[in-house]
């Protein structure tokens, strides 16, 4: 037989147990308010490495936007003007920082230019006979992004050329 006090805790439990039940489901909504309320820039604060590894310094450097990441490969924007300002040179191991206009979840591609070993200034894209690569920059994940790039020199050519280039969410 049951007391009222037992009968009286078991329609507390299970009431209390409806009421977590509900409190649980409604943070289950797919729709979060605090998610919608975040803000989504059309900026990209960039950090460009170029590579100790590189054979000569970076001086130029502009972009061009590509859409939507994962899924245009055809040019959206015009090709910038240098990022670099003010006769900024990045070294072998050295870096620079500058801020894009790039939208969220979209990438764009970049061209550079370097000074070889004797103060000539290069544009790699402008080189006859050369072989451009799609060096991307994407923004996602994040607004900050690392860049690297490792220029390097065909000694049979003459030419200089991109060999490695990687991008990643943050500021390293």
């Amino acid at each position: 037989m049951k007391t009222p006090l037992l009968r009286l805790s078991s329609k507390l439990l299970m009431l209390l147990f409806l009421i977590g039940m509900t409190f649980s489901f409604q943070n289950c909504d797919v729709n979060n308010p605090k998610e919608e309320n975040k803000k989504v820039t059309d900026t990209l604060f960039v950090k460009f490495v170029n590579d100790p590894n590189s054979v000569a310094t970076v001086s130029y450097f502009s972009y061009q936007t590509m859409g939507k990441a994962l899924e245009s490969t055809t040019p959206t924007g015009n090709w910038s003007a240098n990022i670099l300002t003010s006769n900024q040179r990045v070294a072998p191991g050295g870096s620079a920082f500058f801020t894009l206009k790039i939208p969220n979840l979209h990438w764009a591609r970049y061209h550079l230019g370097i000074i070889d070993k004797n103060g000539n200034e290069i544009l790699l894209h402008n080189q006859t006979n050369y072989q451009e690569a799609n060096t991307p920059v994407t923004h996602w994940g994040g607004d900050t992004r690392t860049i690297s790039t490792t220029v390097k020199k065909n000694e049979t050519t003459g030419m200089y050329y991109t060999s490695g280039y990687s991008n990643w969410v943050g500021i390293d």
